[in-house]
């Protein structure tokens, strides 16, 4: 009785073991001037965009499992740029794509907050199919806008490594 019973414990332990939540790894890009905790090593991805007549390059750092995704965009704009546009302005226009994106985003709120010492502003927004939440945290530091995002089912969102996550934005010397 008491073997089989020590055996069932130890099977329920596995399993418990088995099912846990990733552990947090903290993540330094190479080529970049910051830190970063994820659940996961993420892929990087090198986009190109436009804002009016001029190319910005940016590096995408994803995460994801089945029911979750951490996303770190580091967006470098032309010196140009900031010649005609205050980095303020460049947040601004970001924040404000996030508020009138179509479907499947629909905004529900925003907020001031503070991400290492940097003013940042945090959107927060429904993806309406899989029904999940997205929060993203827009800010200029160094050279460029940053954005912070995690999204996931909304039964899961509010854990212990989301906020890890956003609160463990660090920046080195630049």
């Amino acid at each position: 009785m008491f073997k089989w019973k020590l055996i069932q414990l130890t099977g329920l332990c596995l399993i418990l073991i088995s099912c846990s939540k990733p552990e947090q790894k903290i993540f330094i890009p190479e080529d970049k001037n910051f830190s970063i905790v994820m659940p996961c090593k993420p892929k990087m991805q090198s986009e190109s965009s436009t804002f009016k007549d001029y190319i910005v390059h940016s590096k995408v750092y994803r995460c994801h499992g089945l029911e979750y995704a951490y996303v770190v965009t580091y967006s470098e704009y032309p010196i140009e740029v900031y010649k005609e546009y205050s980095a303020e302005e460049l947040v601004a226009g970001v924040v404000k794509r996030l508020e009138f994106v179509d479907p499947p985003f629909e905004f529900i709120s925003k907020k001031t907050v503070d991400v290492s010492g940097v003013k940042a502003i945090q959107v927060n927004s429904r993806i309406l199919s899989p029904r999940a939440l997205y929060k993203n945290v827009i800010f200029y530091a160094g050279n460029g806008i940053y954005q912070i995002a995690y999204s996931a089912k909304k039964d899961i969102f509010d854990n212990p490594g989301t906020d890890a996550f956003y609160a463990s934005m660090t920046f080195g010397k630049q």
